[in-house]
């Protein structure tokens, strides 16, 4: 009952939030210009999502979209999170700025700089740091 209860609920509001009733066609399935160019661009391979893959699509886009870039605090707590997991024989106490920066891959002494799409990317740095260390560190050394 609770799942498809919330399941629907999720869609109502997923409908109101787009601005549309159920009968248009969701997001994820209306055709794009691309879509109506086959003679052009060749045929497309066209994924049919389950309303659970719908869903879990929609709740990924918002999540991007809506979570704007941390305030400096955050941002700093998290690069250095990432600095002490990849590094930890040469671990920060405070955020500074420098070339440093550059071993963890980001383009300049300011990781701020290269944060500018949203707290998403970021955040998945810091989980695969946080779950997955060992593999993490890895990354960084390649």
């Amino acid at each position: 009952f609770w799942l498809k209860h919330g399941s629907a609920i999720m869609e109502q509001e997923r409908l109101m939030e787009e601005g549309r009733s159920d009968e248009q066609p969701h997001i994820e399935d209306q055709k794009t210009w691309c879509d109506r160019c086959i003679v052009c661009l060749g045929p497309r391979y066209v994924i049919h999502l389950t309303d659970f893959e719908r869903d879990a699509v929609w709740h990924m886009r918002r999540h991007v979209v809506n979570n704007p870039k941390p305030d400096d605090a955050d941002l700093q707590k998290q690069v250095l999170l990432l600095w002490n997991t990849a590094f930890p024989d040469q671990k920060l106490e405070m955020f500074e700025k420098g070339q440093r920066w550059r071993k963890l891959g980001f383009q300049g002494t300011d990781p701020s700089t290269d944060v500018r799409t949203g707290s998403w990317p970021l955040e998945q740095l810091v989980a695969l740091a946080t779950h997955h260390p060992i593999e993490f560190r890895r990354m960084v050394q390649e």
